[in-house]
């Protein structure tokens, strides 16, 4: 079945302080947008009513799908961004998209710099890092994942790197953890491309990805779920 040619895909970043949120057309004649905010501990009081004032013009009948990011990052921000977008997901019978925060990074770099081996760390305390390694195809638009996202000490991660660096391929180094604002766009363009290329995804496949054990019962994710979208 074709996709349909008019319609839009809500990103939603939640692994930070900061809360990101973004639209995505799927024609190419509109135009995308986004918006952050520091919002720290009020991130889960805060995040409904923004969204409510983020999304005009558009109406929630407009969405064709959801991206949101799964982690690494923040364990109740990843938890709570995909608790919104399941609910969001379930409620408007629209797919879902996981997204890897280190994904979104690897390609918000791209798309301001086009590089072919991109390796992306964020900070995850307790003297670790989490990181992957991804390749870029200009030719296609395409990332590709070399190294798979996982939890790393830092000597190892650092040998990881030393290791890639002695490749003839220049390497480029992403450090998320001094970037101010998260890549809530790539986030949304990164599911359109799944949503794009046909991808089945629906909202009870999506899970927070924490690459640690959280300090948290797993059945957390189920309560409290978050109110229904309201009807346009």
């Amino acid at each position: 079945m074709s996709k349909p040619m008019q319609g839009w895909l809500l990103g939603i970043h939640t692994t930070t302080p900061t809360l990101g949120l973004a639209m995505q057309p799927v024609s190419g004649s509109q135009m995308k947008r986004s918006q952050t905010w520091s919002l720290g501990r009020q991130m889960a009081q805060q995040l409904h009513p923004r969204l409510e004032n983020f999304l005009p013009p558009q109406q929630w009948s407009d969405l064709v799908g959801i991206g949101v990011a799964v982690g690494p990052g923040s364990f109740t921000g990843s938890r709570l961004g995909v608790t919104v977008a399941r609910t969001l997901g379930q409620g408007l019978c629209l797919p879902v998209y996981g997204v890897s925060s280190l994904a979104a990074l690897a390609y918000a770099r791209i798309e301001t710099d086009p590089v072919s081996l991109l390796a992306v760390q964020l900070d995850a305390q307790r003297g670790d890092w989490y990181g992957a390694v991804y390749r870029y195809a200009q030719a296609t638009d395409q990332l590709s994942v070399v190294v798979p996202e996982q939890l790393w000490s830092t000597s190892s991660w650092q040998a990881q790197l030393h290791l890639l660096q002695a490749q003839p391929c220049s390497l480029e180094i992403v450090d998320g953890t001094a970037l101010a604002d998260p890549p809530v766009q790539a986030v949304a363009t990164l599911a359109y491309k799944a949503y794009a290329s046909g991808q089945l995804s629906t909202w009870s496949d999506i899970l927070p990805q924490y690459l640690r054990q959280p300090p948290i019962d797993s059945g957390a994710l189920k309560a409290p779920s978050p109110p229904k979208p309201p009807a346009d």
